[in-house]
């Protein structure tokens, strides 16, 4: 724990509240006829739950040394490269379809900020990409982004 754990929870717990506290504005519904501001209740109250808990476990404990924590140009090199994969990902949506799309986010998350094996890589986007695309397509009957493949 250090104190970035700390700051991040007090963040967390800050938006989970705001979540909460706007989704009711929405109408939460009833029980067994859930309103539109049921969903981003639920979102908030485990936003905000596990955003406790990292605070809690954070207060009173030092900070890692230097030597453990992860270099400030690596971790810095990982946040850029989420964000460019997000970038990416929001910009092609429209043009390569969501099954594609969500195929290669997978696999730049995969092998440039956690770095993979490639068949696990390929693997795990594969099943992904078609897991997302039965249920966003098929269950829910969303429409969702098709590329010029049609998939």
């Amino acid at each position: 724990m250090n104190r970035f754990d700390k700051w991040s929870g007090a963040f967390g717990v800050l938006i989970g509240l705001i979540f909460c506290i706007s989704s009711t504005y929405l109408g939460l519904g009833q029980v067994n006829e859930p309103g539109p501001g049921f969903l981003p209740f639920l979102v908030g109250g485990i936003l905000l739950l596990l955003s406790a808990t990292l605070f809690i476990r954070g207060i009173g404990k030092r900070g890692d040394g230097p030597g453990k924590r992860m270099g400030g140009a690596k971790r810095f090199r990982k946040v850029f490269y989420i964000l460019l994969t997000l970038i990416f990902y929001n910009v092609a949506l429209t043009f390569i379809g969501f099954s594609l799309t969500t195929f290669l986010f997978v696999i730049s998350m995969m092998r440039l900020v956690e770095v993979q094996g490639w068949r696990k890589t390929l693997m795990t986007a594969l099943l992904i990409s078609i897991g997302f695309f039965g249920v966003f397509q098929s269950w829910l009957k969303l429409d969702i982004p098709v590329g010029p493949w049609g998939f």
